[in-house]
């Protein structure tokens, strides 16, 4: 079986990086020397210099001295040849630099780190910095906050904590991907997404296009004649299909809205009011707005005032029946006044046993005129207007 020769190793084209690339050269040659089954220590000495090229050919000859004549001994000196052009400075500069990239594999990124520390001559302390670079650059800040809970974290235990990490997050998303889906139900989701796309609104640059609608009404007719008998129609409310013409131009007597019976109805709201329930509203519009009282000009006391919030509203119908202290009276409402008048006949029936009108300073001046009128006083009577009444 023939098995491809290592390529020449170049000695110049990254120099701040060339021991390390000898390392990994003399690791692939050996491999290649092992798969050939060669043995022989001058063999395999002349196989590396014929497979390494020129350059290190010269070096050999003319830079190292007492290069052997075995294959380990050739290495081993090309090695320290190489090593001698090491900027460690630079090395742990490039190891420092070494983050994790997105989407990488802790078990990769700790590989990588690995090799770069190689030149960066930390000798014992390779692994504890190797974690301490872990812990700063890796890409999830989870991590690094599970591995900043254990002081003097080793960096097995940091791996193991990172592996146990990466596979829960992996689980994690397999099970939300699987319930987004549909319950592990890949047909039943792209059942689903079929029928939406299927049912979607016609956009306006289809409108546009000759015969939409007579496509858009055969579409429904095969998705009528798929549709599984256990499905209820949204338009007629009967089995046995999704969509039917049944109820096509129909008013629903719930909504009110068209093109659906009441039995497939699926508003929350009730049914259409009818005239009398509207005629009712439009009276509790125009009803009485209690409790809301205007200040006195001289005083820190209060008289009870009668509004109307839609003074356009019935506006041949502006005389509303009350019960003034329990009597039924019929008032007319101004809806520009800040102030209720009883005539003194009216009063003199609603007021109660004892009472007598209080004193006001309040001056009341009909619309236009720059006299007012002559008040007797300020009265407080419990209005009562559609069973309803201030407190």
């Amino acid at each position: 079986m023939d098995f491809a020769t290592p390529a020449k190793f170049d000695v110049y084209n990254e120099p701040n990086n060339v021991a390390h690339r000898w390392e990994r050269y003399v690791k692939s040659v050996k491999i290649y020397l092992a798969a050939k089954g060669i043995n022989a220590a001058p063999r395999q000495r002349a196989i590396l210099l014929h497979c390494a090229g020129s350059d290190v050919q010269d070096i050999a000859e003319n830079n190292i001295t007492d290069t052997g004549t075995d294959f380990a001994t050739l290495t081993r000196k090309l090695t320290e040849y190489f090593a001698a052009q090491n900027n460690v400075v630079f090395e742990r500069y490039q190891f420092r630099q070494c983050t994790q990239l997105e989407g990488e594999k802790v078990d990769s990124w700790h590989t990588r780190l690995r090799i770069k520390a190689r030149m960066c001559e930390y000798d014992n302390q390779t692994d504890s910095i190797i974690r301490d670079q872990i812990v700063a650059c890796c890409s999830s800040t989870k991590l690094r906050r599970k591995l900043l809970e254990t002081p003097n974290i080793s960096l097995q235990e940091a791996l193991k904590t990172a592996r146990s990490l990466e596979a829960a997050e992996m689980h994690a998303k397999a099970i939300e991907k699987s319930e987004i889906s549909g319950n592990n139900n890949p047909e039943s989701s792209s059942d689903e997404l079929s029928s939406l796309r299927q049912h979607r609104k016609p956009s306006d640059k289809r409108k546009k296009e000759p015969g939409w609608v007579e496509r858009a009404r055969k579409q429904e007719q095969q998705q009528t004649r798929k549709s599984p008998s256990h499905e209820t129609c949204y338009r007629c409310g009967e089995l046995g299909h999704r969509i039917c013409d049944k109820a096509r131009g129909k008013t629903c007597s719930r909504c009110g809205k068209r093109n659906h019976f009441a039995k497939a109805c699926r508003s929350t709201q009730g049914p259409p009011a009818r005239n009398d329930e509207m005629n009712a509203l439009h009276r509790a519009e125009t009803a009485v707005e209690f409790a809301k009282y205007v200040s006195r000009d001289s005083s820190e006391e209060e008289i009870f005032t009668l509004q109307a919030p839609h003074p356009d509203i019935n506006k041949n119908n502006a005389r509303m029946s009350l019960l003034l202290n329990g009597f039924p009276t019929t008032l007319l409402v101004d809806s520009g006044a800040s102030v209720n008048v009883l005539p003194l006949h009216v009063y003199q029936k609603v007021k109660q046993l004892g009472s007598k009108p209080e004193p006001t300073s309040t001056c009341i001046y009909p619309y236009g005129s720059r006299q007012p009128l002559k008040i007797l006083g300020a009265c407080h009577i419990t209005v009562d207007a559609f069973g309803k009444s201030p407190q």
